[in-house]
């Protein structure tokens, strides 16, 4: 595993898997795999909000409820 800190209190998780985790402050919200973006439909601060967006960008995603990304990935 890889742990890298892209901003303040954003840190992305790379799994040997090569699937990306990204943590705004210490919750997890989104998740990169080779062929999917999925992102929490949870409703966090406007600053978790803006974290998520700069992280995706213009990529497509999956809203997933927060409890999925968590089981899956957490």
């Amino acid at each position: 595993m890889k742990l890298k800190k892209i901003g303040n209190n954003e840190t992305e998780l790379t799994t040997k898997e090569g699937n990306e985790l990204f943590f705004s402050y210490e919750t997890l919200v989104a998740v990169r795999t080779q062929s999917t973006v999925y992102v929490t439909n949870e409703k966090y601060s406007n600053t978790t909000t803006q974290h998520i967006n700069k992280w995706v960008g213009n990529l497509n995603f999956e809203n997933v409820s927060q409890n999925q990304l968590e089981e899956v990935f957490g």
